[in-house]
C-alpha cells in the first residue's frame, strides 16, 4: 500500500536522501510556520484533497499557555489539533480546531475508501494543561467534507502498553485499508507509537501494533502491540541513546523508508533525524534495515531537527508531483520552530 495520499513516487535512494538533506535548495520553503491566525503549525501532517476549494489540508498541533503565562514562568501548556488549508503548501488558512488536548498528528486517506484516518496523541490528565496519561488515539472522518466540518464519526484509543507511567503516543501509520467483517466496514492497519519507559534509557522507545476492526460499529476492535526491540537497538547503536520518538513513512516505487527522530544527547541542540531503509517485507520496521543520519542544510545553519513528516502530493502548479517535508528546528535562531518545504519531483 502506498501511504501519503496513495502516491508512490519514482525516486532513487540518493534522490530521497538529497531532498531530505537540502531544505535550503527546495522549490519553496517556510520557516517558523504559522497559519493566518497566528497559530504555530507544529508537526504538520499533509494530505491532498479532492472536491474542495483548497488543494491541501494540514492537521498540526498548537500549544497555548493556560496558566503561569508571564515571561520566564513555568508555563502551563494545553495542546490542540488544528486544521488549515492551502493551495501552495506554504501559506495556510485556519479552518477550525479538530481535537482538544491532543498533539502529534498523522493523517492518511484509508486505502480503498474515501475515509480519512487521523492518529494522534491524546492527553488524559486533569488539566488545565495537557498532562499524562497519554494514549495513541484514532479518529475517523468519512470524507473531506467531514474533515472540513470537523465531523468525527468514530474515535478509538489504544490501551496503554508497557509504560510504567502510562505514556504512549506519537503514532505513525504504516498501513490503513478498508476491511469488511460481517457486513460492516472498518479499518485494518499497522501503526507505530512511542512507549515511555520512565527512568530507563532511552526514556522513549518505539512500538508497533496491528489493529483489526478499527471503528467497527459492532465492537471487537483488537490491537496486537509489541516493543520494536531490534529496531530500537539499531537506533541506539546509531546514536539515539536518550529518546527514540516520532517517525513518518515514505513508500516509493522501489523502497520503503522511515524518517526517525532520536535524541543523541540531553540538550535541545542534540535532536537528530535518521533515514531508515526497510530490508524487511513487512509494513512496519523490524530492525533488519539500515539507518543513516540525515544532516539537513538550512540557510541559517541549523543542526537540531525532530518531528519529521513527509508526503507526496500533486505540485501546487500542476504538471507532476511534489515531495513535502516538515521538521521541527530546535536551534535558537531565526529558524527555530516548524519548517515546511517541498521539492518538485
Amino acid at each position: 500500500m502506498a501511504l501519503n495520499n496513495n502516491y508512490a513516487p519514482v525516486l532513487s535512494d540518493a534522490q530521497v536522501a538529497y531532498y531530505l538533506n537540502n531544505p535550503k535548495l527546495a522549490t519553496a520553503a517556510k520557516y517558523q510556520l504559522h497559519d493566518d491566525k497566528g497559530h504555530s503549525m507544529d508537526v504538520p501532517t499533509i494530505i491532498q484533497m479532492t472536491g474542495q476549494p483548497y488543494k491541501y489540508a494540514a492537521v498540526y498541533h498548537t500549544g497555548t499557555c493556560v496558566a503561569n503565562c508571564t515571561p520566564g514562568a513555568a508555563q502551563t501548556i494545553r495542546f490542540s489539533l488544528n486544521l488549515a488549508v492551502s493551495n501552495d503548501l506554504i501559506t495556510w488558512t485556519f479552518v477550525r480546531q479538530l481535537v482538544d488536548n491532543a498533539d502529534m498528528p498523522r493523517m492518511v486517506q484509508v486505502s480503498g475508501a474515501s475515509w480519512i484516518l487521523l492518529a494522534h496523541e491524546q492527553w488524559q490528565g486533569p488539566g488545565p494543561g495537557s498532562s499524562a496519561p497519554t494514549a495513541a488515539t484514532f479518529e475517523l472522518f468519512y470524507d473531506f467534507n467531514d474533515l472540513m466540518n470537523g465531523t468525527i464519526r468514530s474515535t478509538w484509543s489504544m490501551p496503554i502498553y508497557n509504560s510504567p507511567n502510562n505514556i504512549n503516543g506519537t503514532p505513525s501509520i504504516y498501513d490503513a485499508h478498508l476491511a469488511l467483517y460481517n457486513g460492516y466496514y472498518s479499518v485494518d492497519g499497522q501503526y507505530g507509537f512511542h512507549i515511555n519507559q520512565g527512568t530507563a534509557l532511552p526514556t522513549d522507545v518505539n512500538g508497533v501494533t496491528t489493529i483489526l476492526k478499527l471503528f467497527d460499529p459492532t465492537g471487537g476492535t483488537t490491537g496486537y502491540p509489541s516493543t520494536a526491540t531490534n529496531y530500537n537497538n539499531l537506533m541506539i547503536a546509531k546514536g539515539a541513546v536518550n529518546e527514540i520518538g516520532g517517525r513518518d513513512t515514505l513508500l516509493t516505487t522501489t523502497a520503503r523508508f522511515n524518517l526517525q527522530e532520536g535524541h543523541a544527547g540531553t540538550g535541545w541542540d542534540t535532536w537528530r533525524v535518521w533515514l531508515y531503509k526497510f530490508a524487511e517485507t513487512t509494513n512496519y520496521p523490524t530492525g533488519a534495515g539500515t539507518a543513516t543520519q540525515l544532516n539537513p542544510q538550512t540557510p541559517g545553519g541549523s543542526t537540531s531537527f525532530a518531528n519529521p513528516s513527509i508526503a507526496v502530493v500533486d505540485r501546487p502548479g500542476g504538471g507532476g508531483k511534489a515531495l513535502v517535508v516538515s521538521y521541527f528546528i530546535f536551534d535558537q535562531n531565526s529558524e527555530n520552530g516548524s519548517l515546511i518545504y517541498y521539492f518538485n519531483i
